[in-house]
């Protein structure tokens, strides 16, 4: 990335497409507030197509800062020997995901998914928190994991949908799944009712 004569560059990589969480970062740009600074900053939507996740684009030095989980913290810091990430900032004080179902499905306690199918996102965690949180509930752990198609990002029904609670579950693609809450619960709290 080149900058400005006399600033700093830097990109952001988003964690998934613009919404809410992501506010702060294009008010500051708009606002003029990163070039008050003498940065140069540019906002990267993740490519659908990419392999790469906004943590390793960092990684590779791609991109300066990513938005990303801590479960992809947890990730680089147990999997790479040769490349640490840092957490610099949190943007919301809470988790921004939860584990998804329909009202109307009566999963309402994670013990319930034992013999139920949970599209996934397939992270490197996440099957295995899932079923120990079915396991921690009194269930088996015995969870039909299936992949959504191309991670839910790319896939025509979701993104016209805007949610995978749509695209997947209310289409009774899958029983389950993990969601943003900050968008995609209130969204289907509207949409299909929980």
């Amino acid at each position: 990335l080149s900058a400005r004569r006399g600033f700093a560059s830097a990109s952001i990589c988003l964690d998934w497409t613009p919404n809410t969480n992501h506010s702060g970062i294009y008010v500051a740009q708009e606002e003029g507030y990163f070039e008050e600074e003498g940065i140069d900053v540019t906002i990267v939507v993740p490519d659908p197509a990419s392999s790469l996740t906004p943590g390793r684009k960092v990684a590779r030095g791609l991109n300066t800062f990513a938005i990303s989980s801590s479960e992809s913290a947890v990730s680089f810091a147990t999997q790479s020997k040769d490349t640490k990430l840092v957490a610099v900032a949190a943007l919301v004080q809470g988790s921004t995901s939860s584990i998804c179902t329909l009202a109307s499905s009566g999963i309402d306690r994670p013990r319930l998914l034992d013999g139920k199918r949970y599209a996934s996102y397939d992270g490197r965690f996440e099957d295995a928190i899932v079923k120990q949180m079915v396991v921690n509930d009194g269930g088996k752990g015995d969870v039909n994991f299936h992949s959504l198609d191309m991670h839910g990002y790319a896939e025509e029904d979701t993104m016209a949908y805007g949610s995978v609670v749509s695209s997947y579950l209310k289409a009774d693609r899958s029983d389950s799944t993990w969601i943003f809450t900050h968008w995609e619960a209130i969204k289907a709290q509207h949409e299909v009712g929980r």
